[in-house]
């Protein structure tokens, strides 16, 4: 709960720690331009998520993510957003239009994008 009070914070990196929920206090945290979560172990992500309206970057890949709330569908970060590696991904509740459901990975091409989108696994995006 205390995690709502590090209001000032920018960037949340903490991928790699077995991590399986995210506490409802992390949409107090409206700075947050850069959230890494990558390589943990997240079943879900919580509704107040959508309240980060200023992200940059967001890193969620490498979970057990299946998908995602209906408030989700407005997440988009300006710059990357990645999901990949995340079994039975559903894309139904990420919004078209987002980072999010593009998932591009111009750096990374080894990597296979988020797999959301018409005829890919994860299904079309919400449009």
């Amino acid at each position: 709960a205390s995690l709502g009070l590090l209001g000032s914070l920018t960037t949340l990196q903490l991928g790699n720690n077995d991590i399986t929920s995210l506490p409802i206090e992390i949409g107090a945290l409206t700075g947050l331009t850069d959230v890494y979560l990558a390589d943990n172990a997240l079943t879900s992500v919580p509704s107040e998520f959508a309240a980060l309206t200023g992200l940059v970057d967001l890193w969620l890949s490498n979970n057990q993510l299946t998908g995602f709330p209906t408030e989700f569908r407005t997440v988009d970060p300006s710059d990357e957003c990645y999901m990949h590696g995340n079994p039975g991904l559903s894309c139904a509740n990420i919004g078209a239009d987002t980072t999010c459901c593009t998932g591009e990975l111009d750096n990374f091409s080894a990597l296979t994008g988020n797999n959301c989108g018409a005829d890919l696994p994860g299904g079309e995006c919400h449009s």
